[in-house]
């Protein structure tokens, strides 16, 4: 008869146990309420367990309220728990009687325990076993019938010949029954919560998204746009659903996308993604990419397809601005005057053009995919790929002279030689631009033998040869000039040189205003012994291949004994005059005393003498 009884009060506390599931679905309560709620509930439950039990004796009973609060508290935690027996506790010490104190502590112990297994178990991953719970209930009564040994001795062994088997058998089960209900609405509710934030999540995104998501049937009409339909393209939703969609596509795109279409519908479709224009309502065309996959029904079945489509106008646009780059580029390199090259970093030929065949005689198509060795000579080729290596174990720039042929045949180029690198900056490959420097080389060997040679006449000369720059500062001399200055004259002033107060610069002037004509100005020039010497300067400006003046270039020669000369002769002419002109005066006087004596002579009546 015990055995209906407890049977009886369990079933009762697993109906009402279903209410606990009701509270889960509750989106407006917080955790905390919710906790609150279900305390409540679970305590509510055992309380009516409590109020209809199974009589030992007289304040001695039997209910579900052990199952109920270990439940609780396994489920709902320690705010949940401690609600629920606190209820429990108040009824069951008003209930006073014999069995106070076994029924208060397994009020206590049954929530302990499930508080144990809710942080050892539950709480790792949001879910329990058939072996844990029927573990907790055993462990639960087991304890709740150890308890009856603080009743009084002779009472509690009768009690617990009496009531610990069916407590043993039964209470377990009731934990398993019990603890499966709550889980499975546990689990039920999470589903739904989930199935309605999945919900909620994509219809946002949906509406929030920039991408134009829609279904077609399986005829091609659209059978759902999203929002960005009208933000991008301008036409509102109900002109579009239920409609085709082959007027929204441009003519000479649709049999492209006609047959998308229909790959969508095979059970290998050949694509899922195309590119294709569609009709603004302003009568433009955006270019659109769509990635489509298939709508199935229960059984299976294709009934439509889901297509995601992003607008690629712009990308379109710089696709095509990049092609136009490219083109301009690859012309550019095709017609270069410069040799050009691309290489791989085992040295394989990538692309070479016109001017590179040109100046090899070689053809790109028996170049390409191929390395130096396997196109020119061993000399040639390891030059080649020593220069190669060079750049690329440096990873910079570098610019060498390189040799093809050899004799008479024998050309120079001047390579500029670089890395190149992919978007993590290691190093692909490398480029080179040549141009060829013979006639280059040759004009510079030419100029050299003539500024050796230039040189040569000019250590020669006896005169003087000087340059300055605009600031009158001498930046080369010949040897002569060396000789004359000091070997410390270059970097120093020309007026440093000048001895007393002269006009020299005055004089030059011109010359550094650009003037072309050449300059003649004697200076007095201190020469590196100390001694003073006078120089004859001619001096020209000097000016680059622009017009721009740099400085001026002028001779000199030392006229220090041509002046000594020159002022000795002049003293001796001087002499000469002065005694010449004592001379001449004594002839006058003689003449014109004879003319006085002849004169006398003829008045006197005489023949004139003289």
């Amino acid at each position: 008869m015990i055995y209906l009884h407890l049977i009886y009060n369990l079933s009762m506390l697993v109906a009402l146990s279903v209410l606990s599931g009701f509270v889960g679905q509750k989106e407006k309560f917080s955790d905390k309420q919710k906790a609150a709620a279900q305390g409540i509930i679970f305590g509510s439950v055992a309380m009516v367990g409590m109020l209809y039990p199974v009589n030992f004796s007289h304040g001695l009973i039997f209910d579900g309220r052990s199952v109920v609060l270990s439940l609780c508290a396994l489920f709902f935690g320690p705010v949940s728990a401690a609600i629920s027996a606190s209820m429990t506790l108040i009824l069951r010490i008003s209930q006073g009687g014999v069995g106070i104190t076994p029924g208060v502590l397994v009020i206590s112990t049954s929530s302990m325990i499930g508080l144990v297994f809710h942080y050892k178990v539950y709480s790792k991953n949001r879910s329990i076993n058939t072996r844990h719970l029927f573990l907790m209930g055993l462990l639960v009564h087991l304890l709740m019938v150890l308890l009856m040994l603080t009743l009084p001795s002779d009472m509690a062994w009768n009690v617990i010949k009496k009531i610990g088997l069916p407590v043993m058998l039964i209470y377990p089960v009731a934990t398993i029954l019990i603890g499966k209900v709550i889980s499975d609405n546990l689990e039920k509710s999470y589903y739904l919560l989930n199935l309605k934030l999945s919900e909620e999540k994509y219809r946002v995104l949906i509406e929030n998204s920039h991408d134009v998501i829609y279904t077609l049937s399986k005829e091609g009409v659209f059978t759902f746009v999203s929002e960005a339909w009208t933000k991008l393209l301008g036409h509102p939703t109900e002109q579009v659903l239920n409609h085709p969609f082959e007027p929204f596509v441009h003519p000479d795109d649709l049999p492209a996308c006609m047959k998308f279409f229909q790959s969508m519908f095979t059970s290998t479709p050949e694509i899922n993604v195309i590119n294709y224009r569609v009709k603004h309502s302003d009568g433009s065309w955006r270019w659109h990419s769509t990635k489509a996959v298939t709508l199935r029904g229960e059984k299976g079945n294709i009934t439509g397809f889901l297509g995601i489509a992003r607008d690629i106008t712009e990308q379109k646009k710089i696709e095509l601005e990049l092609r136009k780059n490219q083109k301009f580029t690859s012309d550019l390199i095709e017609h270069s005057g410069a040799l050009v090259f691309v290489k791989n970093i085992e040295g394989k030929y990538l692309l070479i053009n016109g001017r590179w065949e040109k100046a090899t005689g070689l053809k790109r198509e028996n170049v390409l995919g191929k390395t130096d060795h396997e196109v020119f000579p061993k000399e040639t080729a390891d030059q080649f790929r020593k220069n190669d290596l060079e750049a690329i174990d440096k990873g910079e720039t570098i610019q060498i002279e390189e040799v093809l042929g050899d004799g008479d045949d024998k050309k120079y180029f001047l390579s500029v030689k670089f890395p190149i690198k992919d978007d993590y900056g290691k190093i692909t490959g490398i480029c080179g631009m040549t141009t060829e420097s013979t006639e280059y080389r040759l004009t510079q060997v030419n100029l050299n033998k003539l500024a050796i040679k230039h040189k040569a006449i000019l250590d020669t000369v006896p005169d003087i040869v000087m340059e300055v720059d605009n600031n009158k500062v001498y930046t080369w001399a010949n040897k002569s000039g060396y000789e004359f200055f000091g070997d410390d004259v270059i970097g120093k002033e020309a007026a440093s040189y000048f001895v007393g107060e002269q006009e020299t610069y005055k004089i030059v002037k011109p010359l550094f205003e650009g003037k072309e004509n050449v300059i003649y100005v004697e200076s007095l020039q201190r020469r590196k012994d100390g001694k003073v010497r006078v120089l004859a300067w001619w001096c020209k400006v000097d000016k680059d291949i622009s017009g721009n003046i740099l400085g001026g270039i002028s001779s000199a020669r030392d006229i220090t004994e041509q002046r000594e000369y020159e002022n000795t002769i002049r003293m001796k002419n001087k002499e000469l005059e002065e005694l010449n002109g004592l001379m001449i005066g004594r002839e006058l006087k003689m003449i014109e005393l004879k003319e006085e004596i002849n004169q006398l002579l003829k008045e006197m009546g005489s023949k004139p003498k003289y």
